[in-house]
This record gives structure tokens, C-alpha cells and sequence, in this order.
């Protein structure tokens, strides 16, 4: 059964309009109606409205079954799933899994600047109360600030930006700091070799001393590179071996984790901000000129040697020389005079090459923080259009970060 609606009151008053004429023929007091004519209002109203809740009724009921087998032909059969794609997703979920091993309460208890799970070995000698770096204090007294060795063997530019923004960071925002793992591995790598060819330098027992090697201090798969090697003896060669491709592991590691300087808070101010905006970039600059200057030894030793490039190589080299301004170099590092003669002493595959080491481009990535941060939206985009090609042909994590930014 169907309630009867309440008729509305502009329906009411349509309804009663003739009824008090026919109230006046009957003569009925003025403004009043019958019983019997207010029952018949009802009854038509509520009649009227039944009939179109049950028009209503009648039209859900006949397309109901259409609906239904429309629904059921759109549902897809179910197919067998591609087992080469089904090893694909199985190997990115365990390439992910794998990033997340080290992930752990203890390791992890909440945000540490500049690293995943931990503080980094360029924040030595520093300590962070929570909301601001401080150097750690000598000789016992606690209100005496730090005048470690690795303060005073620092260059007057690096001892500066330590010093004047201890607070944002202090030693660990110096570039010299960074990458020290990878550094020594490659050390000690070279002290072998050359004790191999006869030709030892000072300091070379020292590194062997203290080797790295099988070190928990370097966060690698030792026993997975040990196996790639081959052999089951290990000589001062295959030792280097094992030293250099930990030493890429670590960098690379540590480069595309790097968030340094994007976690720095810039609270003091405009003209603070800019002047720590320009040493970071002074920074980046060094980096990318000590890189460089590997490069060149590098390139004048094959000169030496009577080695030449292959064809493909150069030919590309050629190609490439007419290629437009590079944002990074000419824009961004435009008042770091060092850097920009890079330009003069390098092609441009080559300046690519060195953008595109670990160590410079996880800088890079870090620098567009820096950017965001300080509504420097030209010099952000100059970076993110230089690096982003470079992380997408590295892929993975590399790429999700460079996207993210």
C-alpha cells in the first residue's frame, strides 16, 4: 500500500478556489467549506499523488531486469594473467621491499636531517637538540663551543658557512664533510694497486692498516660482490675490485638519500637567507669542480698514453657542441666564476658526464629544495630541466625523487 502524500498548500488553495463558489450556491458561511467537500479535496489529491508514486514504481520495476543484464555483460571474463608480467610486478615489489629493509622503530624514531635512518658522517662533532644544530662543546665545559680539528682543517669558506649558520647545520652543510665512505674505499682501493705496481706512496700502510674491506661501517653486500668477483682467492687486485664497486654502492646510496640542505628551516631572515642561498651554490660549484678536474688528469693521462676515443664518441662530442646555454652553468652558478670556466675547459658531453656522477646530481636534486624554499622559482626550474633527463635515464629511485621535486 501506497501513504497517501500531503498535498502542498498552493495545491490546496488551486483545489479550494471553486469550492467556494460552489460553497456560496450552497450557502455556506463565507471563507468556510463542508465536510463533504474538504473529503473530496483529500481524496483527489491523495489519489493524484498515488497514481504517479505508482507510474514511478512501474517504470524502476520494467527497467530493472534490463539493468541487471547490462551490468552483467559489461562485467569482463576473467583471463589468465601474462606470467612475464606477473615476474615483472614481483620484481618491483621486491626492489621495493628491499629500500624499506632498513626501516625499523629503532632506527627510525622520527625525522633525522640529511638521512633515512640516521645522522650522517658529516655531521660529526655536531649535535642537534630537537630544533637546531650546535657544535659539541671541548674540553668539558658545555658553554664553550667547538673548535674541533675538523673545524680548523676546514678551508675559510667552508669555516665561514660552519660557523655563521651553526644553527641550520654548521659542518654538516659543507660539501668537504660529505661522501667520506665512498672516498676512503677508493683510497684504499688506490694504495693497493699501487703497492701492486711497486709504487707506494706515504700514508699508503696506514689505509691498508684499517681496511675497509668486510667493514660494517659501509653499508654494501659484501658477500654478494665477493661472489660476482668469481674466485675464491682475493689478492690486493680483487680487493681493489671489491673496494671500488662498494665505494660506487655507497655513493650513489648515500647521493640519492641526500636532504641536507633541503631540511633547513631559512628563519633568519631575507638578506640571511639569500647570503646562505649563495654559499650552498659556492658549494656546489666546488664540488663540480674538483669532479671535473679528475676528468681532465684524467683525459691528459690517455693523452699521454696515445689512447683515443672511439669514433661514436667523438662524433657525438661534435654533435653537441652547438647545443643551447646549460641552465646549470650559466644561470644558476653565473657568480661562481670557477664553474663557469668549466665551460672553456670541457665539451659538453663532458660537463654532462660530470653532472651526472652520483655525488653532483644528488646535490643538484637537493639544491631545488633549497630553491622552493626561498621562492626562487627561475633557478629551480634551470636545475629541474638540466637533472630530470639525467634521473630518468638512470630510473628508479632516482627518477621518483627527481619527479617529487
Amino acid at each position: 500500500m501506497l501513504a497517501a502524500a500531503s498535498p502542498s498548500k498552493a495545491t490546496m488553495q488551486h483545489m479550494i478556489r471553486p469550492l467556494r463558489a460552489t460553497a456560496r450556491k450552497w450557502r455556506c458561511p463565507r471563507g468556510q467549506v463542508s465536510h463533504r467537500a474538504w473529503a473530496g479535496v483529500v481524496a483527489g489529491v491523495a489519489a493524484r499523488h498515488a497514481s504517479r508514486a505508482g507510474s514511478r514504481l512501474r517504470l524502476q520495476a520494467a527497467l530493472e531486469p534490463e539493468m541487471t543484464e547490462t551490468s552483467a555483460d559489461l562485467e569482463s571474463p576473467e583471463t589468465e594473467q601474462d606470467p612475464a608480467l606477473e615476474d615483472e610486478s614481483a620484481d618491483r615489489v621486491a626492489k621495493s621491499m628491499k629500500l624499506l629493509d632498513e626501516y625499523s622503530e629503532e632506527m627510525h624514531p622520527g625525522h633525522k636531517p640529511g638521512r633515512f635512518a640516521e645522522v650522517g658522517p658529516e655531521f660529526e662533532g655536531m649535535e642537534f637538540d630537537g630544533l637546531r644544530w650546535k657544535m659539541q662543546s671541548t674540553g668539558g665545559d658545555p658553554s664553550q663551543s667547538s673548535q674541533s680539528q675538523a673545524l680548523m682543517t676546514l678551508s675559510e669558506e667552508d669555516r665561514m658557512l660552519a660557523t655563521k649558520y651553526e644553527a641550520a647545520g654548521g659542518l654538516g652543510l659543507c660539501l668537504n664533510r660529505a661522501w667520506t665512505i665512498p672516498d676512503k674505499l677508493r683510497a684504499e682501493a688506490r694504495s693497493l694497486l699501487r703497492s701492486v705496481a711497486g709504487e707506494p706512496e706515504e700514508g699508503d700502510e696506514e689505509l691498508m692498516a684499517d681496511s675497509m674491506l668486510d667493514s660494517e661501517r659501509v653499508n654494501v653486500p659484501w658477500d654478494e660482490l665477493k661472489s660476482q668477483l668469481g674466485t675464491k682467492e682475493v689478492g690486493p687486485v680483487e680487493r681493489a675490485a671489491l673496494l671500488l664497486h662498494a665505494a660506487d654502492i655507497a655513493e650513489e646510496r648515500e647521493a640519492v638519500m641526500r636532504n641536507t640542505w633541503s631540511d633547513i628551516e631559512f628563519g633568519g631572515g631575507e638578506m640571511s637567507n639569500a647570503e646562505l642561498v649563495a654559499r650552498l651554490e659556492r658549494q656546489f660549484a666546488g664540488q663540480l669542480v674538483k669532479s671535473a678536474e679528475v676528468r681532465i688528469r684524467h683525459r691528459k693521462e690517455q693523452e699521454k698514453k696515445g689512447t683515443k676515443k672511439p669514433e661514436e664518441t667523438e662524433k657525438r662530442e661534435q654533435g653537441v657542441q652547438g647545443q643551447q646555454n646549460d641552465g646549470i652553468f650559466d644561470m644558476v652558478l653565473k657568480d661562481c666564476q670557477d664553474a663557469r670556466d668549466l665551460q672553456h675547459r670541457l665539451p659538453p658531453s663532458e660537463l654532462t658526464a660530470t653532472l651526472n656522477e652520483p655525488r653532483n646530481l644528488g646535490v643538484a636534486l637537493d639544491l631545488i629544495g633549497v630553491y622552493l624554499k626561498n621562492y626562487e622559482i627561475d633557478k629551480c626550474d634551470y636545475v629541474l630541466e638540466r637533472v630530470v633527463p639525467l634521473a630518468r635515464k638512470r630510473g628508479g629511485t632516482w627518477l621518483i625523487k627527481a619527479l617529487d621535486k
